[in-house]
């Protein structure tokens, strides 16, 4: 009963941003590099379960980021949330399109040295997103190992601890006892995403495994 009243402010708490809102979202992402605007950023974040679903092949953490992108509401209605001249930033597991900026995967010939500046911009920007991660598992550490039995159960509840984490920011209640340093949160989301890369390529050497056995 808890988990569903939580969830019942969803919509209040998790928000695409509009308005002023959206207005103070530009100007936030514009003071850190210089980038125009940007309405946010998207990443991954592994939340493993303690007991792994038995059909992992199907689940969304067992496939690559942009994979579960494209299944994504977003990605889907994407002309609902960018009427306007807005972008989000993404690493370059992302697909680049005319809304989502990503950084160059080589840099090389007469630009190169632009390139890199852009990605080192780009990298100082979309780090934000790594760093909320990494405060929201500072806030709930259970979400380093979740003991629902299902995923639509372990969704549900992280569902809950995404509005608690924003109603927290939204009313300045921040926590400082346990809040670590930034550099400390980069480093936590650098070894979340080695293991994220582990997992995808054991699932894919599995499903080879399975086929090859038939």
């Amino acid at each position: 009963r808890i988990i569903i009243a939580i969830r019942s402010l969803k919509l209040e708490y998790i928000v695409w941003p509009s308005g002023n809102y959206k207005k103070e979202v530009n100007t936030g992402f514009e003071q850190i590099q210089g980038f125009l605007v940007v309405i946010g950023a998207i990443d991954e974040s592994h939340i493993p379960l303690f007991e792994a679903p038995s059909k992992e092949n199907k689940d969304p953490a067992s496939v690559h980021d942009a994979k579960v992108f494209t299944n994504s509401e977003i990605f889907k209605n994407y002309k609902n949330y960018f009427k306007e001249e807005n972008y989000l930033l993404a690493d370059s597991a992302y697909p680049l399109l005319p809304w989502i900026m990503t950084p160059f995967k080589d840099p090389q010939g007469s630009q190169a040295q632009q390139q890199k500046t852009y990605n080192t911009a780009h990298s100082k920007t979309r780090v934000v997103v790594e760093q909320a991660f990494g405060h929201l598992k500072v806030q709930f550490p259970f979400l380093k190992e979740m003991r629902a039995k299902d995923t639509k159960k372990a969704t549900n509840i992280i569902d809950m601890a995404i509005i608690l984490h924003n109603f927290v920011e939204k009313h300045n209640d921040i926590w400082k006892k346990n809040n670590p340093k930034d550099d400390e949160i980069e480093l936590e989301a650098e070894e979340d995403n080695e293991l994220i890369d582990q997992i995808i390529e054991n699932n894919k050497t599995n499903r080879v495994e399975r086929e090859y056995a038939k």
